[in-house]
């Protein structure tokens, strides 16, 4: 069936100008026609929405870092409280909800970088199958980075054992395994934490976390080359900071070169 939304404004995310007294028109998933109410008219049998006045339309928005499996506590001790207490079961049920109100704040994409258990690969499943409300969904599972690194945080007793939490890997041969992992669990793309943000000394905000040969040793198995017109090889790679990049070229081999594209797109980098 199809369905008519007229609006006082619409804006198309091309960079035009909003349009007044605009309308779009879809069925089912495909958006059919976009622009004045006049124009388009009311075709038979469609559906029509006529919103409140002063209303916009906007496309779904995209947020490309999102943690769905966390509550967003910064407090260190309410966080490992937290996941002392709770189940994987009961963070996905949680994540599900957050995936719910997301997608009524207007946001039909999200990238999630880090969860634990596998618990938003298969809220992303869930999604996917019409089982649940929520934006499309992108997930690493769960972000690799060192032993003690910025995904696996410290202060924790030393009888405390967590499985499947984060993935510290070390050495060349652990981060290979922990890419294997991730896909093996069904992960769209693999989160490196190369560097991480340090506030300790002034003038220094980041510090390297990633050896040179542990990047190197995962680059053939997680970055497909590609060529392009001009015969350059270009690589994408999933980092979550622009020293990341950096540290990913210069293990590479590659020039610091940073060719950055637009929200869910990543960097590519030139050899």
């Amino acid at each position: 069936m199809r369905t008519l939304i007229r609006v006082d404004r619409v804006i198309d995310g091309s960079g035009a100008r909003p349009l007044a007294k605009g309308a779009v028109l879809f069925e089912g998933a495909r958006i059919l026609a976009v622009g004045r109410a006049a124009d388009i008219g009311v075709p038979e049998g469609a559906r029509v929405i006529d919103t409140a006045s002063g209303s916009t339309l906007i496309p779904g928005l995209c947020d490309a870092h999102v943690h769905l499996a966390y509550s967003g506590d910064t407090d260190a001790r309410a966080f490992r409280a937290e996941h002392a207490e709770l189940s994987y079961a009961a963070v996905a049920l949680r994540a599900a909800a957050y995936a719910r109100s997301t997608l009524l704040a207007g946001f039909t994409s999200v990238r999630d970088m880090h969860a634990p258990g596998g618990t938003v690969i298969d809220l992303r499943n869930a999604v996917d199958a019409g089982q649940l409300a929520g934006p499309r969904i992108k997930a690493c599972g769960r972000g690799l980075c060192v032993t003690g690194g910025h995904m696996d945080q410290p202060g924790w007793a030393d009888h405390v054992l967590f499985r499947d939490m984060t993935a510290p890997c070390d050495g060349p041969i652990g981060f290979r395994k922990g890419v294997r992992e991730q896909i093996k669990r069904g992960a769209d793309f693999i989160k490196l934490n190369t560097w991480v943000s340090c506030s300790g000394k002034e003038g220094r905000y980041w510090r390297p976390e990633m050896a040179d040969d542990e990047i190197r040793s995962i680059i053939p198995g997680v970055i497909k080359p590609v060529r392009d017109a001009r015969g350059a090889v270009k690589i994408r790679v999933t980092v979550p900071t622009q020293n990341g990049w950096k540290a990913i070229a210069l293990a590479a081999g590659a020039r610091q070169e940073l060719f950055v594209s637009t929200a869910l797109a990543q960097p590519e980098l030139e050899q």
